[in-house]
């Protein structure tokens, strides 16, 4: 039987347009179930920003938020998206500093 794992797969504080997106690649041997995305941003007057989660692999975009300018916004995505060894999945944003994490099961074969 398979070892399961629940972990924290992505995580950072400041996520912005410049710096690369932040990336999780499944090793070899490994299956990962994204289970929870949650993000935090706190915008100022005049900046809108995207944030995206995307599937680096096939190049698609699975899931994006937006946060308009001069507010916060606090988002989040519930559900299961599974990722075979080899794929790719990132978090990324267009504008704005982003607080992110992304948790789930992280599957031994």
């Amino acid at each position: 039987m398979a070892a399961i794992y629940s972990t924290q797969l992505l995580v950072l504080q400041g996520l912005t347009s410049s710096l690369p997106p932040l990336e999780f690649t499944v090793a070899p041997g490994q299956t990962v179930v994204v289970r929870d995305i949650n993000a935090y941003t706190n915008n100022d007057a005049i900046t809108e920003g995207d944030l995206y989660w995307r599937n680096r692999t096939i190049g698609n975009t699975l899931y994006r938020w937006h946060s308009s300018a001069g507010g916060f916004t606090v988002a989040f995505w519930v559900g299961r998206q599974v990722f075979p060894a080899g794929q790719t999945f990132s978090l990324e944003v267009t504008a704005g500093t982003w607080d992110v994490q992304a948790s789930g099961y992280l599957f031994q074969s």
